[in-house]
């Protein structure tokens, strides 16, 4: 996956992902579904990414000239059910399957530490 642009303006992301995946190239936009952070000036930031690093070439030329042919265009629905099959094989990261019980323990643990203070009291 390779990044093709950044921009402040959701409608022109959306625009990009229209005209690629219409022509075969798979596109991803980071920051699709965040909304704007409070305190900050430009919290909306979305980032298209092409996905397959082989097309990244003809989407940058695409985007310069909407009239370029992609090379090797891909069928957007065979992508995504591959994509989806992909995501559905994943195990659960290990990361989930550690935090959750430690998590768990700092829970019970400041829990506990609150109880003592009060009995103490």
């Amino acid at each position: 996956m390779r990044k093709l642009f950044s921009t402040i303006d959701r409608t022109e992301a959306l625009n990009a992902k229209f005209a690629l995946e219409s022509n075969g190239v798979p596109v991803y936009i980071g920051g699709e579904h965040s909304g704007p952070a409070p305190g900050f000036l430009l919290a909306d930031v979305y980032t298209v990414w092409v996905c397959l690093d082989h097309q990244f070439v003809d989407a940058c030329r695409f985007m310069q000239d909407d009239s370029h042919e992609i090379s090797c265009p891909v069928s957007m629905d065979e992508f995504n059910v591959a994509a989806e099959e992909a995501r559905k094989e994943k195990w659960p990261w290990i990361s989930d399957l550690i935090m959750l019980p430690l998590m768990a323990v700092a829970a019970f643990g400041f829990i506990a530490w609150i109880v003592s203070r009060v009995l103490a009291a």
